[in-house]
């Protein structure tokens, strides 16, 4: 029989330092973060604590992802338990931007843009495969909430995806 691990609890507890790495693309970094090495010992059930416990935090960011993308439901979604302060957080690091690789997509039609395209701005710019696609999903998504809305767009674009004013104003 299979042996199955089970975790259960009330409040949320986000790892913010894997949580930037997943949002960088950097997946195969994560079980070298120094906090996670240096206290665990070289034992088979060490490791393999170490690599439940990633794997649950990756998989918790791919369930609040679908929040992310709608920051105003984040807060009323009774899935996981956040405070103000976290749920800031997730939002501002998941709609911040790699400045050159945003001056290198800027300009483009937002439906033109294939897989080629990526890879090419990604060797380019240095930037994950994966955060591109991500950097690149919220620009979208924040121009075709925002183009439609009168008024201010800096304005828009803070009260619709709930972002402080500096990352608004990009």
């Amino acid at each position: 029989m299979d042996a199955v691990d089970v975790f259960i609890e009330n409040r949320s507890c986000l790892d913010m330092d894997i949580y930037q790495l997943w949002l960088d693309g950097e997946i195969e970094e994560i079980c070298r973060l120094p906090f996670l090495t240096v206290q665990l010992d070289d034992t088979p059930s060490s490791k393999q604590i170490l690599a439940s416990y990633v794997a649950d935090q990756v998989r918790t960011f791919h369930l609040l992802e679908k929040w992310l993308h709608s920051p105003a439901e984040l807060a009323d979604q009774p899935v996981f338990q956040l405070t103000d302060s976290c749920r800031t957080y997730l939002l501002e690091k998941y709609y911040t931007f790699d400045r050159q690789f945003m001056r290198e997509i800027l300009g483009r039609k937002f439906n033109k843009f294939r897989r080629k395209d990526f890879e090419d701005e990604c060797r380019k710019t240095g930037v994950k495969l994966d955060s591109c696609y991500r950097q690149y999903e919220n620009m979208r998504r924040v121009w075709k909430s925002v183009s439609a809305m009168d008024g201010c767009t800096m304005k828009n674009i803070h009260e619709t995806f709930l972002l402080p004013d500096q990352l608004a104003r990009y």
